[in-house]
């Protein structure tokens, strides 16, 4: 792949190439940050790096985890400083040990936002002459879903394989099913209104479960700040915020209701076609199963 990129560079002839992978920064280990400095050590190389807070992280990572077939919730006690995802100290040091401390910069994801991420990136990178409105904007692609979304996330992929399963079984075809039924199910229930939004994914921590989590990384969220001159107010721990802005787990009358909201847009979905889209019966079987076990309980 990088000796193809080489060749694309070569060919454009361009001063300047952007290479943007939010997951270079944090699941590059050090000896693949190595590697990939191998197949660019023909050119200049500047890393801007983008820090977020570790509650923002941990939300974030829950709502691409579900959409993708996890069946875990936030698993507070395992975000901790030794899981280098969490560690913007760790993975800073890191690509500083290869392309050095000046190719280096570290902002606040945060405040990056606020200000505009992509001015900021051009800035950064040294080409604020460039004139965004010459480029066609897109919408997110990557957008993050309510709480109640959630909660139905993962309630059917109890019932649906994961990859992993899918791999030792020899059935990948089945995971890839099951990820569009909850592509399907999203699109179908955000445009028959038929789940409210009214709570958005950050409640999902309470105030406390932040303050907690973002105690453990103080004393390194506290050397990014000294350090790199990132705003402070991005890395507290936001104590003021109340515990009741949290909404924990539904009542089982609400995960019930819930359930039936989900096999009601899915029946009338099934009805208005004859093909049935690619939604197999077994994946409706499946969620019934789940409804079956909300029952029991």
């Amino acid at each position: 792949m990088m000796e193809h990129l080489n060749r694309l560079i070569d060919r454009t002839r361009s001063d300047c190439v952007l290479l943007s992978a939010e997951h270079m920064s944090s699941r590059f280990d050090l000896a693949a940050i190595y590697e990939l400095a191998g197949h660019l050590s023909a050119h200049s190389v500047q890393v801007i790096l983008y820090v977020r807070r570790q509650d923002e992280m941990a939300l974030s990572a829950l709502s691409t985890d579900l959409c993708c077939g996890s069946r875990d919730w936030i698993p507070i006690d395992r975000i901790s400083p030794d899981v280098r995802r969490f560690n913007p100290l760790q993975v800073v040091e890191d690509w500083q040990a290869v392309f050095g401390r000046d190719a280096v910069t570290v902002r606040s994801y945060a405040s990056a936002c606020r200000s505009g991420l992509a001015a900021d990136f051009l800035h950064c990178a040294g080409l604020e002459h460039v004139d965004l409105s010459e480029f066609e904007s897109v919408g997110r692609i990557n957008q993050r879903i309510s709480l109640y979304e959630a909660r139905i996330l993962h309630g059917i992929n109890q019932c649906l394989p994961t990859w992993r399963e899918a791999v030792r079984t020899g059935t990948p075809d089945a995971y890839h099913e099951a990820n569009q039924l909850r592509r399907s199910l999203l699109a179908w229930l955000r445009s028959d209104n038929a789940v409210s939004n009214e709570f958005a994914l950050e409640s999902a921590l309470t105030s406390h479960e932040r303050a907690t989590l973002m105690q453990r990384f103080a004393h390194i969220n506290n050397w990014l700040v000294d350090s790199y001159g990132l705003e402070a107010p991005d890395f507290d721990m936001r104590l003021n915020e109340t515990s009741s802005s949290a909404v924990k787990a539904l009542k089982p009358e609400e995960e019930c209701m819930l359930m039936a909201q989900v096999l009601r847009v899915i029946s009338q979905r099934l009805m208005q076609s004859e093909s049935h889209g690619s939604i197999s019966w077994g994946a409706v079987r499946k969620i019934g199963a789940w409804s079956k076990r909300l029952g029991a309980h």
